[in-house]
């Protein structure tokens, strides 16, 4: 009998994964939530307990991350300081 791990999709992540992923900090994850700019996580635990494990599906932060505008060229997100003239 094999063991069926969770396909790449099914995967959940923890806030801190999430954070690092995105290159942002945890406080703003929460924030984002909070504000319903992102995906909700889901209670591993008892949704009273605020100590409760909550993660973030996987595939519902990609989702998030394809609905994204894309920048047309990288000049189109990156504004030269005076050391790059």
């Amino acid at each position: 009998m094999s063991k069926k791990f969770p396909s790449d999709e099914e995967r959940l992540l923890t806030v801190t994964q999430v954070a690092r992923w995105l290159g942002v900090a945890e406080s703003t994850i929460y924030r984002w939530v909070k504000d319903g700019r992102f995906p909700v996580p889901i209670c591993l635990g008892d949704p009273g307990n605020p100590h409760a494990a909550m993660r973030y599906r996987k595939g519902e932060i990609d989702e998030w991350l394809n609905a994204r505008p894309k920048a047309k060229s990288t000049k189109d997100i990156f504004v030269p300081g005076p050391r790059d003239r």
